[in-house]
């Protein structure tokens, strides 16, 4: 039991650096640049240091764990058909996990839906490399292949995955939307596991990530959507779990075969 304590003891440290370190290095840029309004060339800064923010913290995770980033990592290479059958299942995800945002900030802010902003007119690749592809690359090696890897050595799957969530969830620093990323990290998990790759959890949760931008809202108009994203969710479910039960078949006869 006291192994266990502090085992997790230390992991909370390493999950505390990660914090400081991915969100302190932004706040102390901005605060020593006076950015008050929007610079090109900040925006650029501010990409680097989280890039090389990701890259120190990871790198502190395999040290602590005396492991490379290959072995923490599953990262088997997939086909076409289980990129597209894991997009579809995302869509329909994130399509009804939307409904479920609206329904929290309802139960815990008082608000008819999520605050949406009307001032976004387009894209900005910078705010996109930003906020949607360094979180899903570096949120995902930390979480699923040092902290999970990491539980997974004093606990079983199932409550390594959950105590994973849960630092996922916490590092949102939303109450209201806390259920929200708790659930959106189990199905990245089970991609995970499903998939035997981090490169596809990477892929749902960078698309997630996209869907923030107001501009997609529009979406959620479109009569009916509900039925449609429940379809769409369903037949990306069915696809995965036939792709990857095929693809372990094929497994299993070629081990037979060289034996």
């Amino acid at each position: 039991m006291l192994t266990k304590l502090k085992f997790l003891f230390e992991l909370i440290i390493f999950y505390l650096i990660n914090f400081i370190v991915f969100y302190g290095s932004e706040k102390i840029l901005r605060y020593l640049t006076n950015d008050t309004e929007y610079n090109i060339s900040i925006h650029i800064l501010i990409i680097i240091i989280f890039v090389f923010s990701n890259i120190i913290v990871i790198n502190i995770g395999l040290f602590y764990q005396k492991e490379t980033l290959a072995n923490v990592c599953l990262k088997n290479k997939k086909k076409l058909k289980i990129w597209v059958s894991v997009f579809l299942c995302t869509m329909g995800y994130i399509i009804l996990s939307y409904y479920l945002r609206d329904f929290l900030y309802w139960i815990f802010s008082g608000f008819e839906m999520f605050p949406y902003s009307d001032g976004i007119n387009g894209i900005n690749i910078l705010f996109v490399i930003q906020t949607c592809l360094i979180p899903a690359v570096g949120e995902e090696i930390i979480i699923k292949g040092i902290i999970n890897t990491r539980l997974e050595k004093q606990f079983n799957r199932k409550v390594a995955v959950i105590i994973s969530s849960l630092f996922f969830s916490l590092e949102h620093l939303s109450l209201e939307l806390f259920i929200h990323y708790f659930i959106f990290s189990i199905f990245t998990f089970w991609i995970y596991f499903k998939t035997k790759t981090i490169l596809l959890p990477m892929f749902v949760h960078f698309i997630n990530n996209i869907f923030a931008y107001d501009i997609f809202y529009g979406i959620f108009k479109i009569p009916h959507i509900y039925f449609i994203a429940i379809i769409i969710f369903l037949i990306g479910l069915f696809a995965i779990i036939k792709t990857t039960e095929n693809e372990g078949k094929k497994s299993n006869n070629k081990i037979n075969i060289l034996k």
